[in-house]
């Protein structure tokens, strides 16, 4: 993320990396679906990661992986933010498939 469309208040990627070093982050959320938002909880506040954060890029060199190597290496937990939920449609359709294959 470059710091242009880095949000106000957050935390450049060079600040979160040293905080790592300090073993002062507590933990990392990222979001879907590709964790270029994050948030670290750090000294007990979440902070919104910005400029810097390295964001998923399908033809690039950029990705959220290189921070959650770095966070793994540090011991420091981290998860990913997804609602595993299917819809209500979903599974309904998947029903309705489940169905019509069995009484085949």
């Amino acid at each position: 993320m470059d710091a242009s469309s880095a949000p106000p208040g957050s935390m450049p990627y060079d600040e979160f990396v040293k905080a790592v070093e300090a073993k002062k982050v507590e933990g990392v959320v990222f979001q879907p679906p590709s964790g270029n938002e994050a948030y670290a909880i750090i000294e007990g506040k979440t902070i919104r990661m910005g400029a810097g954060w390295p964001v998923e890029e399908s033809r690039g060199p950029s990705s959220t992986l290189y921070a959650v190597q770095m966070l793994e290496e540090a011991g420091v937990p981290y998860a990913w933010n997804f609602n595993l939920k299917a819809k209500a449609s979903y599974k309904t359709r998947m029903a309705a498939d489940m169905e019509a294959r069995s009484a085949k």
